[in-house]
């Protein structure tokens, strides 16, 4: 066999491999979906779709960004609390519309699909940092433990907002990668405006995501000292440029995938919502045990 083939064939068989534990992957996320037999057992997605079947969408852009009317601030909808990432409420929310299960005997199996759909997507991505980083092998081995963690395969079966957060954090981390391993002249732009796009995103499905966004300084450094002596100065030059540019993306995204962490009425209304940061407040003292909440005995 010659080299070409060879070649050839190894490609044919890691693909062949990938496209079997992506499979395995999607039967262990999708199957039993309807666990708890309409039971809402877990308390987390029960207030969740608690929150869902009380949202309406908007008529307007205006209206989807004014914090005080909008129909999908859950604020507005009799749920005081809300310290959720809004970003997985909006495509769980809009789904179920259009497939008629916005209800609340219905949009929770609707969130539930699309979380195992999202974690099966991070099987993929987990392929993809890996054959990025390293090779395809690594790759695929990275994908096939990604795939049959026990933890990953629980979380998709709960319509909950971290199996998004966690697509988008992933996804912010290939982008870094993209930047780290970037070889020849000048550092391609798009991959620090993916990345802040991504940040942005994942930020809006779970605030705590933010301290991903240290991986694209880290990459740009690590593709910096790549660089020859004479080189540096111009590139380091480029690199803070293209950081604040994803940084800019990065908030832009927040703003538009969580519009109600901001008081409005309009996109330009950037003050911070009081509502959200007392939210926020009061979720960091029963996690830090200085409220006496029942979660907080488990946590």
């Amino acid at each position: 066999m010659s080299k070409r083939k060879e070649i050839i064939t190894s490609r044919l068989l890691i693909w062949f491999l990938l496209l079997l534990v992506l499979g395995l992957g999607a039967y262990l996320r999708f199957v039993g979906l309807a666990w708890d037999l309409d039971q809402h057992l877990h308390p987390d997605e029960r207030f969740l779709t608690m929150v869902e079947s009380s949202l309406e969408p908007v008529g307007s852009l205006s209206e989807y960004f004014n914090t005080d009317v909008s129909s999908l601030n859950p604020n507005n909808q009799g749920h005081g609390f809300y310290v959720y990432g809004t970003l997985p409420l909006f495509i769980v929310r809009y789904s179920a519309e259009f497939l008629g299960r916005a209800d609340y005997g219905g949009v929770h199996l609707v969130g539930r699909a699309l979380s195992a759909t999202f974690d099966l997507l991070t099987v993929f991505l987990v392929f993809m940092v890996g054959s990025k980083l390293f090779d395809r092998r690594v790759g695929l081995l990275g994908a096939a433990f990604s795939a049959f963690a026990v933890l990953q395969i629980q979380h998709a079966h709960f319509f909950t907002v971290d199996t998004f957060a966690t697509f988008f954090s992933v996804l912010s981390f290939y982008f870094a990668a993209e930047v780290a391993k970037a070889q020849g002249g000048k550092v391609k732009i798009s991959p620090f405006l993916f990345f802040g796009l991504a940040l942005g995103m994942a930020g809006a499905s779970k605030i705590n995501t933010v301290p991903v966004a240290v991986t694209l300084p880290l990459a740009s450094w690590l593709y910096w000292r790549k660089k020859p002596a004479e080189e540096r100065a111009e590139a380091g030059q480029t690199l803070i440029l293209y950081i604040i540019l994803a940084a800019i993306i990065s908030i832009i995204a927040f703003r538009v995938f969580q519009p109600y962490a901001f008081s409005g009425p309009g996109f330009l209304g950037i003050k911070p919502n009081p509502k959200w940061i007392s939210n926020l407040k009061s979720l960091r003292a029963q996690m830090g045990g200085d409220a006496d909440f029942p979660p907080a005995l488990q946590w």
